[in-house]
């Protein structure tokens, strides 16, 4: 039986090492409460995890959300970034990082 997609998204996460979240300069507030929102979930499953979005500064009027003050404005010293893309089952026009 195929899995549904909070299934595919689990097993997706349970076999990762690391996650990325990152989040476009000119965001709107849902991007910083879903980037938040999956990073309570990562910490939950013990995954790490780092959010960046280029040049973020927590507004006063966001303080209150959870972990704000972990969103990093320039992108974290990693070594490698790694985009991995199954290309069996799915094919890519474009890529752009």
């Amino acid at each position: 039986m195929a899995l549904n997609l909070s299934e595919q998204i689990s097993e997706i996460f349970s076999k990762s090492n690391y996650t990325l979240i990152a989040f476009r300069k000119n965001h709107e507030i849902d991007s910083i409460a879903s980037a938040l929102a999956l990073s309570l979930y990562l910490k939950k499953i013990h995954k790490p995890h780092d959010i960046v979005c280029d040049a973020f500064e927590a507004h006063e009027n966001l303080l209150f959300l959870p972990e704000i003050q972990s969103i990093h404005g320039k992108n974290i010293d990693r070594q490698k970034l790694i985009i991995s893309v199954d290309l069996k089952t799915n094919e890519i026009d474009q890529l752009s990082y």
